[in-house]
């Protein structure tokens, strides 16, 4: 049997009295069924009212009420009246449990968009005078996420009555308050009309000062995004704002500053780069503290890409120098950036200023350091040519590949494609290759495959018909080692490099390998077989070729060890 509509409202406003939690907050959370029925009037004068009751309730049905409530938006009339849903949110916001807060604020947002801000304007500086002046700490942080969303339709004296409450926030003794102000302060930018515009930045300047870094650091962000907005032409009152926190006395405000000058340098006329963000970038690579100059090396090139050469060369390269000798990490980050520098310059200004200081990086004790010359050969090449910096290298290059650290190893494995292709094969024969084929036997599995892929490139470098002669008959000849590792290390090379081989190396030593490694005693071995002669029998189209590997599954099929056997079986289903 169906319950009628009155019925309905009865059990309604039953679990609203309930005890039962669970059952109240799903009643509030229907609560625009008995909106509905009552009509506006009654809606307004007594169901809202009737919600106030609810005020000490337990957190759940709190959290239902600030969520239904803009959804009695039709209930109370509309537009015109809506008005009067925000002052049970304001309520809502005073509540010292956090998602309460939370949950008012969500619906204020929501109801302030459907609401004529300017036509109620004094209705808004009234509540907005009441929650600044309660004692409550959530009001205030309620206060901090709401002024912006209101203050665009304001007229420009309720601009400035709403900016006055904002400076008491931005200036509260509770440094929570402060923080959540400056969170929200970029929301203002763009909002407030021309005649309220230096108020707007007296109260950057204000959080620029503050006692507390956490909340200066965010006044790094409203800072770029107010010169973002603001534009070249009207960004000149906010270079003082810079200029303090560019001197600030926390390491964490610099360190910030340091990371977005490319950012600020894309929003500022070139005259104030020339004469602020440039020096900044000499003065944060020379900071006392290293956490600043790390950020400073990070952000280096990406902000010297947007100055000039001559500014590169006048204020930064002199400044360099001391960051070879620095902690590792700063080391790390000037050695992984001092290259990309070079194109910036020029081949002369590089040769001359930058070559230098790497071949000191290069000189290092740390082969981490030396490493990340190597991340970006290509750059020095394109600058010094290949003659030369093989010259440069080639010390250093030796003394890594013979690193413990498999990682360095490997790092050293994946310049091999470039330094091929650029000092030719005789030098890559006479210096890389033994490197090379060290490598593929290498004891770490990773620097093993690496080294594989390697190869794979050096196919377009050098062609099949190098790499068949130098390297893979030489591998070939592990196919009956003692040491387990390299037989595997073997087939999983032809698994790996199959498709790239010549027909005729592959049919006259690939698959003759393959099939001789089809009965090692090693069952892996076997295994790795059968996965080897599936991936490549498609590509085989000579069909005596085909038919022995047909005939070594077939036997893999008999084998003694059950994966085998269900691999090989599966492989011939495959191969037909």
């Amino acid at each position: 049997m169906v319950d009628s509509p009155a019925q309905s409202l009865e059990v309604l406003l039953e679990d609203l009295k309930s005890d039962d939690i669970p059952k109240k907050a799903n009643a509030m959370r229907n609560i625009t069924i008995i909106g509905n029925a009552l009509g506006f009037d009654r809606c307004r004068n007594e169901l809202i009212p009737y919600l106030n009751e609810f005020l000490d309730d337990d957190e759940e049905v709190l959290i239902a009420m600030a969520e239904v409530i803009p959804k009695l938006f039709d209930c109370v009339g509309g537009r015109n009246h809506a008005y009067i849903l925000l002052e049970t949110l304001e309520k809502l916001c005073a509540i010292e449990d956090f998602p309460v807060c939370t949950a008012a604020i969500s619906s204020f947002k929501q109801l302030l968009t459907s609401i004529d801000c300017n036509k109620y304007e004094i209705l808004f500086l009234d509540q907005i005078n009441r929650m600044n002046s309660s004692e409550w700490l959530n009001s205030k942080l309620a206060l901090c996420t709401i002024l912006p969303l209101i203050i665009k339709d304001l007229s420009p004296e309720g601009q400035s009555v709403v900016l006055d409450i904002f400076r008491s926030l931005v200036t509260n003794s509770n440094p929570q308050v402060r923080k959540q102000a400056a969170e929200n302060f970029k929301f203002f930018i763009g909002k407030v009309s021309p005649r309220q515009e230096s108020n707007l930045q007296d109260l950057l300047g204000l959080i620029g000062v503050d006692k507390e870094d956490s909340v200066r650091i965010i006044a790094v962000e409203d800072l770029l995004s107010h010169f973002t907005v603001v534009g070249v032409k009207n960004n000149s009152s906010l270079m003082p704002v810079f200029r303090m926190l560019m001197d600030d006395k926390s390491w964490r405000v610099r360190y910030l500053i340091a990371e977005k000058l490319p950012d600020f340098a894309s929003v500022m006329a070139n005259e104030q780069k020339s004469a602020v963000l440039v020096l900044a970038m000499s003065k944060f690579l020379q900071d006392n503290e290293p956490e600043v100059r790390t950020g400073a090396c990070r952000k280096l090139v990406d902000f010297c890409k947007l100055i000039t050469s001559d500014e590169i060369l006048v204020h930064i390269i002199p400044v360099l120098s001391p960051l070879i000798s620095d902690v590792e990490y700063v080391k790390a980050t000037f050695a992984n950036n001092i290259v990309k520098l070079m194109p910036l310059v020029g081949k002369n200004h590089s040769t001359q200023h930058l070559l230098p200081l790497i071949l000191e990086i290069l000189r290092d004790n740390s082969a981490e350091i030396k490493i990340c010359i190597f991340s970006d050969l290509e750059g020095i090449f394109s600058v010094v040519g290949a003659e030369n910096l093989s010259q440069i290298i080639m010390p250093s290059l030796e003394e890594l590949a013979e690193d413990k650290q498999w990682r360095i190893k490997l790092k050293i494995a994946q310049c091999f494609p470039l330094l091929g292709k650029q000092l030719g094969v005789e030098f890559f024969e006479e210096h890389f290759l033994p490197v090379l084929l060290k490598f593929l036997f290498d004891s770490v599995y990773s620097v093993r495959n690496g080294v594989t892929l390697v190869i794979k490139d050096l196919f377009a470098i050098f062609g099949a018909k190098w790499i068949e002669n130098n390297i893979a008959k030489e591998m070939l000849e592990k196919k009956n080692d003692d040491i387990y590792s390299r037989r595997l290390t073997l087939i999983l090379f032809i698994k790996t490099l199959a498709s790239s081989f010549s027909t005729d190396f592959l049919i006259g030593m690939i698959i003759p390998c393959i099939n001789d490694m089809a009965s090692d005693h090693v069952a892996n071995i076997r295994l790795n077989v059968v996965k080897v002669v599936k991936e490549i029998y498609g590509t085989v189209k000579d069909a005596q070729a085909k038919d022995s590997l047909k005939i070594t599954l077939r036997l893999l099929n008999k084998d003694e060890d059950t994966d085998v056997r269900f691999y090989a079986e599966q492989a011939l289903r495959v191969c037909g």
